[in-house]
């Protein structure tokens, strides 16, 4: 991976990372969930995949982590399946219920 770094000019991958920091920043708006997500994004794909290419390479990683995360993370929290069958099972429950009450 390091061959990959050689041609390109540091501060290329310096501002990859730092915009992807920012839109990261935007999106925790101090929540204590989002930056434990971030973190672990961060320690998952950017520290352990890189040196990275581009932003493209970035996004590209990026993608493919939320996705898996959605789709194939259990998380004990919501009974080890992943987010996406909690969301399922949620919307599932709530079919049968109207949205708003009946207006008396």
């Amino acid at each position: 991976m390091a061959d990959l770094q050689e041609g390109l000019p540091g501060t290329e991958i310096e501002d990859c990372l730092a915009r992807l920091e920012a839109v990261l920043e935007a999106l925790d708006h101090d929540n204590a969930l989002a930056e434990t997500i971030s973190g672990l994004f961060k320690t998952e794909v950017i520290h352990r995949q890189g040196p990275w290419r581009g932003f493209e390479d970035v996004e590209f990683a990026t993608l493919n982590w939320v996705w898996w995360f959605n789709h194939h993370r259990l998380l004990e929290p919501i009974g080890y399946i992943p987010p996406v069958e909690h969301e399922e099972a949620y919307w599932r429950k709530r079919a049968d219920k109207p949205l708003l009450a009946p207006l008396k």
